[in-house]
């Protein structure tokens, strides 16, 4: 069977445990350690965890923003870097100003030099409504003297006690044994966020890093979320701080170790896919219920 890599860095790095101050993030990306993020497809099969990491996947337009809107609030000084604005206009070949046209040769053209130089093209519009994203977060009282005083983008990497599998982390912000992570919404409220939560699996990610932070032995006493809403319905980047209950942090923390569990096993014995074996399965048990009831004998 095929062996897992839990990184899909052609050069994996064997990484050791510790706290990391200004990793860079490709670095991060090369450790070769298990993340909340592949929680969903361990939970699945090997098979699935090994394409998860491995195969082509694409970066949905809420995630782009979302990373954006990190860059602008957490790593200024690096949007040049990983960044370029692309123009509202192109020059035709008779000189005429024509608007963009990503199929046009002078388009085109510039969208292959950014790609060159590992930048990721975005609008005049995306820039101004990210940058007022995080400028909300900067002006809120509470998220913003947290997002000024904190250490950004802080690396875990430490070993699982039961299944001695090493994981890995990354956190917006910690601020003395706070941990601060920016998530952006359609709708921030109570409600709606809470389903969030267990929609995306944040909870897993808060029990992940708290733990991960006292396996370490630093005082991991709360989990943030910063949550900023990014509706084009209202246009209206209002902002919210919510503290995750402890039992809801403990709920995720048990999910995360739930996929340890499998993952151990794949490392040792390789990667498979659901089972190899042949298994019974009937239809649920209301459609039996329906059926064996009226036995054949209904309208």
């Amino acid at each position: 069977m095929k062996e897992l890599i839990l990184t899909s860095d052609p050069r994996p790095v064997v990484p050791r445990p510790g706290i990391f101050i200004n990793m860079p993030w490709e670095e991060y990306q090369s450790l070769n350690a298990f993340s909340k993020s592949m929680v969903g497809p361990a939970l699945r099969s090997g098979a699935h965890l090994d394409w998860y990491i491995h195969g082509p996947r694409k970066e949905t337009t809420s995630i782009a923003f979302g990373s954006l809107v990190d860059c602008l609030l957490l790593e200024p000084e690096l949007f040049d870097e990983r960044y370029v604005i692309r123009p509202e206009t192109y020059e035709g070949p008779k000189g005429e100003v024509k608007p963009w046209n990503a199929n046009a040769k002078v388009c085109k053209e510039f969208l292959t030099d950014a790609k060159c130089r590992g930048s990721s093209v975005i609008s005049r519009a995306d820039y101004v409504k990210a940058e007022k994203t995080a400028e909300s977060v900067r002006a809120h009282p509470t998220a913003g003297p947290a997002v000024r005083d904190g250490l950004s983008q802080v690396s875990l990497v430490w070993e699982d006690a039961e299944t001695g599998v090493l994981c890995k982390g990354r956190l917006d912000l910690k601020n003395g044994s706070s941990i601060l992570d920016l998530k952006t919404s359609r709708d921030g409220s109570r409600e709606s966020f809470s389903r969030d939560i267990a929609n995306f699996g944040y909870h897993v990610q808060a029990g992940a890093y708290l733990e991960g932070l006292r396996v370490l032995g630093e005082a991991a006493d709360e989990f943030l979320f910063v949550v900023v809403e990014t509706s084009d319905e209202t246009e209206c980047p209002a902002v919210v701080v919510y503290r995750i209950e402890p039992e809801s942090a403990v709920a995720g923390l048990y999910k995360f170790r739930r996929a340890l569990r499998s993952v151990a096993k794949w490392l040792d014995k390789g990667v498979t896919g659901y089972t190899t074996e042949t298994l019974a399965l009937g239809v649920p048990q209301w459609e039996k219920n329906r059926e064996l009831t009226a036995k054949g004998l209904g309208r």
